[in-house]
């Protein structure tokens, strides 16, 4: 799923001409949007994304020993 999002979002910000952008603040960035006439780019925080990812999977497998 990222794979195809890191490969679609580019191309419809580009279309769209979204200005550059970025989810988070200093070490907390999530996903950035660079689009300047030096040139655009997308890039995503793994180190964050794999961190969230693991407390979600955390919470989903105490929910369900609760219940």
């Amino acid at each position: 799923m990222l794979i195809l999002i890191f490969s679609a979002l580019p191309a419809i910000l580009l279309f769209f001409k979204v200005p550059s952008f970025a989810f988070g603040e200093g070490v907390w960035w999530i996903l950035r949007w660079k689009n300047e006439t030096t040139g655009s780019g997308i890039s995503f925080n793994l180190y964050i994304l794999i961190c969230l990812a693991m407390a979600i999977g955390l919470l989903g497998l105490l929910w369900r020993s609760r219940h």
